[in-house]
């Protein structure tokens, strides 16, 4: 019994040094600054991919919109951010594509600054030319000012041409970072 009232003594010594106010240390929803992007494929376009496993980004005519926080760099090809502190992203795609030649397996990912991230990347095995595959992934990247985003290929063959029918992606904030 003494150990119990010994035990309850210390917690209360404990508790004695602790307030409580009722503030909530984070900030509200209107506070946090929500940037992003939907960009998607206007119609099917075919990349070009002369040497196996290596990355090239992906062709075609893409629809950036709303966009905020992010613009469309033609001379890179690719999704600049162009806030002013880093933050957190999640990063979504949804590709359907075929290969012109059989027995190709495709990889699709995300270039940051050009270098690929390859946890995010998804793969699929196109038996046949012309079989049409469906891949996804999300990934969280932090992002800093003036880094770039593209969506990137690769696959298993030299001289694949791989036809994206369907290309979505999506850059949401994750949070502050």
């Amino acid at each position: 019994m003494k150990t119990y009232i010994l035990m309850g003594f210390v917690f209360l010594l404990l508790l004695a040094g602790c307030s409580y106010d009722n503030t909530v240390p984070y900030p509200s929803h209107n506070e946090i600054e929500i940037y992003g992007l939907y960009g998607y494929l206007n119609e099917s376009a075919t990349t070009s991919m002369p040497e196996a496993n290596t990355y090239y980004p992906i062709s075609g005519t893409f629809i950036n919109k709303p966009s905020d926080g992010f613009y469309y760099n033609d001379t890179l090809n690719a999704i600049v951010y162009n806030n002013s502190e880093p933050r957190y992203f999640r990063i979504t795609y949804h590709a359907t594509l075929d290969a012109d030649i059989n027995n190709v397996e495709n990889t699709i990912t995300i270039a940051v600054n050009g270098t690929p991230v390859t946890r995010g990347s998804m793969s699929n095995y196109l038996k046949f030319a012309t079989e049409r595959a469906h891949l996804s992934s999300v990934l969280v990247k932090e992002l800093h000012p003036g880094e770039y985003v593209q969506l990137v290929s690769k696959n298993n063959q030299d001289n694949v041409n791989i036809i994206f029918e369907e290309l979505t992606t999506s850059i949401q904030t994750f949070f502050e970072g």
